[in-house]
């Protein structure tokens, strides 16, 4: 039990990948939300996932919204 006391208080996990592309390309799928159902998994494990886009869907101001079985949520580009 004294094991614990030794730890540190706090921890960093941390995971990176490199991906071999111009940042043109990888901003056209992060940057953009109408291309998000190429790449997010969410959607395809909840099939009661609503999801409801913004009049702005690439860019500063971009938003979206989300109602699902595993909550609720929203997401705007600053």
């Amino acid at each position: 039990m004294g094991v614990g006391l030794l730890l540190p208080n706090n921890y960093n996990v941390s995971r990176y990948i490199d991906i071999s592309t111009s940042r043109e390309n990888i901003d056209n799928y992060v940057g953009n939300l109408n291309q998000w159902d190429l790449w997010m998994p969410w959607e395809e494990e909840d099939p009661t996932l609503e999801v409801v886009k913004g009049g702005v869907t690439q860019g500063v101001g971009a938003n979206k919204s989300w109602k699902g079985k595993d909550g609720n949520g929203e997401l705007t580009f600053v």
